[in-house]
């Protein structure tokens, strides 16, 4: 039985999901080319602001934190730009 299980709603009403549904939605979009592309957007619209901001250092942690775990299991296109993310995140 898989934890997430628990959580498993049957008969909710229309537009509603449950967490099972939410958590494999979002398990599948990190691991799409379009996904990895707005991030790419985002850190680069982040990367030149100042680190003193705390919530401009911990999108670059986040980022940096799902590329160091994602780049492994990516197909080419997204982990290009994973990779990207990672080289760029790094050197600062």
């Amino acid at each position: 039985m898989n934890i997430l299980d628990f959580y498993k709603k049957e008969n909710l009403p229309e537009g509603y999901v449950d967490l099972p549904t939410v958590v494999k939605t979002i398990s599948d979009m990190v691991r799409e080319l379009p996904f990895w592309c707005a991030m790419v957007e985002l850190m680069n619209k982040i990367s030149s602001e100042n680190d003193s901001n705390i919530v401009t250092q911990k999108w670059k942690e986040l980022l940096l934190k799902l590329a160091k775990s994602y780049v492994k299991i990516l197909e080419p296109d997204a982990k290009e730009k994973c990779i990207e993310i990672l080289a760029t995140l790094q050197s600062n």
